[in-house]
Formats: structure tokens, sequence, C-alpha cells
């Protein structure tokens, strides 16, 4: 009898296979961050970076903790493609208020609604023994960079 396998994907893009009892191992010990996510509503864009190296981006987004004045800061790089820019800019944005938790940005759309261009994104934050689903919007107005910052800050705070 051939044993089920489960593929993990990692984020150093390396592809582990593991039986089901060690998936669900690795899966029992997970700990999430004690930071509560309701507490994000306090967080304002300061200032995005996005520098082309080679084939491969590389992001920052810092955001202004108002009740604390402080900055915080994430970054992500990845495969220099457009969709790929927007996921790691909703992936920076979490690194930033978030920092070890494993919340996954599942999707960014752009979308016209009457006349007006919006971005939604979906994120799924693993929790310990379930998956918190969330979506969050934001009206394109500078740029498309920064709506992605905001729909991602929208999602966690909701």
């Amino acid at each position: 009898m051939r044993e089920e396998r489960v593929f993990v994907f990692k984020k150093d893009g390396v592809i582990e296979t593991l039986s089901q009892e060690e998936f669900q191992k690795r899966v029992k010990t997970f700990t999430p961050s004690n930071l509560s996510v309701s507490a994000v509503e306090r967080y304002r864009l300061f200032s995005l970076r996005v520098k082309l190296e080679g084939k491969r981006y590389s992001v920052q987004v810092q955001l202004r903790d108002e009740e604390k004045r402080i900055i915080l800061s994430g970054e992500k790089s990845g495969a220099a493609t457009f969709n790929n820019l927007l996921k790691l800019l909703g992936e920076a944005t979490v690194e930033a208020i978030l920092p070890g938790c494993t919340v996954s940005v599942d999707e960014v759309k752009r979308l016209t609604i009457s006349g007006r261009e919006i971005v939604l994104v979906h994120l799924t934050i693993l929790q310990e023994e379930s998956e918190d689903k969330r979506l969050g919007f934001a009206e394109v107005k500078n740029n498309v960079s920064e709506a992605v910052v905001q729909a991602v800050i929208f999602a966690l705070k909701n």
C-alpha cells in the first residue's frame, strides 16, 4: 500500500514531501503571534520602496504606528512580474504589522466598479487549528501599490 504524501511549498522555494502524520505534527506546533489582529487600525502608510534587482523585485513597506509613534517595516522579494509585485507588497505589509505570523496573501485583484478602480485582497491567517479568511479593499487614488497596502491594512483590521 502506497503512503499518501503532502507537498509543502516553503518560502525559500524548496518543495518538501511529508507523510500525513509528519504534516499534522508540523501543523500542531504552529504558535500564532501574541499581537492582536484588531490592533492594526492604528497603522498608516509611511513609505514604499520597490527595487528591481535583475529578475526579482525587492519590496519594503514602512508603516507608522500612530499609537506608539514608531515606524514598522516589512520586506519581501520575489519574481519580477506585475502580479507578483502586488502580492509582495501585500506580504511586506503583513510582515510589518504581524511579524512572525503565518498569513497568506492569497490573491490581489484590480477591479473597476462604477468607473472607480479598486484593489481587492484576500488573506488567510493561520490560527492554531483554523484558518481566518479576510477580504480588504481600497480605492486606487495615487497608485496601485499604495492601494494594495491600504487594502491589506483594511483586511487585517476587520
